[in-house]
């Protein structure tokens, strides 16, 4: 990867690893903590200068200071007040980026003080409790890995920025949706496969270019948007396809000959004979083919009084 700058801790999944310990449910512990996570993919687009630094490399990690530990420890503890906790989480603002580190290792040591039944549960996979995977996740070097999302952010420009998702969600959310269009087909030629692939990477532009357009498109499911989309003509009048039509011949695609090929070939190789295939030597007539259906069986044993024979 020759031009690699950085890589980023996907903040999302310490969020899933946590709501393990409620069987995927969510809880306001859950919620809260994916609102301190999401901070790392906010974006400040009024002072973008004020964020941007050297990226983290994974050997230029700094240990804490004191304050910063004793913050640390008290995720373990719950040794936070109470009201400073509640005070901490009132004032989250999920929309602005992190500053420092302090800041985000406060936040998680007020989770742990007002939701100490979630964080004390143990979350399977792991088999640690939530606290235990809270203080790890506040390590130097992993905040960093962290922190790395927002240099990205602001290393971008704004116009692109809005485009980038949260994590690697959308990369797993695609591979789930490749194999939901794939799921009941058993074999197809190569060609067949790329006008495909190709069909349905112009059914995500569709949906992804309306959605641009109108921001609340995205609050509806790509489905319903590629459905309305594709139902609206470009067409005003009928009158304008049927000029369009009229001047218009078949289309020649490559794809589609390249299938009718491949076919052609599938078919001619099915009809030839395998060549480990030999054909079986004539046997010396014997009186025809003997099975032991048709072959004289003498027996001894005397059914109602009468010998078979």
């Amino acid at each position: 990867m020759p031009k690699l700058e950085l890589l980023c801790l996907d903040p999302v999944h310490l969020c899933m690893t946590f709501e393990y310990g409620t069987y995927r449910r969510r809880t306001k512990a859950s919620t809260t903590l994916r609102a301190i996570m999401n901070k790392f993919n906010a974006v400040d687009f009024v002072s973008p200068n004020g964020y941007k630094s050297r990226p983290f490399n994974g050997i230029m990690a700094v240990d804490f200071d004191h304050v910063t530990k004793a913050r640390r420890e008290q995720i373990l503890s719950s040794g936070m007040a109470k009201a400073r906790a509640e005070s901490i989480l009132a004032a989250l603002d999920p929309t602005k980026p992190w500053k420092c580190e302090r800041d985000v290792i406060e936040a998680i040591a007020a989770l742990a003080c007002c939701y100490t039944d979630d964080v004390d549960k143990t979350i399977p996979g792991p088999n640690r409790s939530g606290r235990q995977i809270l203080y790890t996740a506040c390590a130097p070097a992993r905040l960093q890995w962290y922190f790395n999302n927002i240099r990205a952010r602001h290393s971008l420009p704004a116009d692109k920025v809005v485009l980038l998702p949260a994590g690697t969600t959308s990369n797993e959310a695609l591979h789930a949706e490749v194999r939901a269009w794939f799921r009941e087909t058993q074999q197809m030629h190569k060609s067949t496969l790329q006008i495909k692939l190709q069909v349905l990477h112009l059914a995500k532009l569709v949906s992804h270019h309306a959605a641009m357009y109108r921001p609340c498109l995205r609050q509806v499911s790509s489905n319903c948007v590629l459905a309305r989309s594709a139902v609206s003509s470009p067409w005003r009048k009928p009158r304008c396809w049927t000029r369009f039509a009229a001047g218009s011949c078949k289309a020649d695609l490559p794809l589609n000959r390249r299938r009718k090929y491949e076919a052609s070939l599938v078919k001619g190789s099915a009809l030839k004979r395998p060549a480990t295939k030999r054909p079986a030597a004539k046997q010396p007539p014997t009186g025809g083919h003997r099975t032991p259906f048709n072959r004289k069986r003498v027996s001894k044993c005397r059914i109602m009084g009468r010998k078979k024979v």
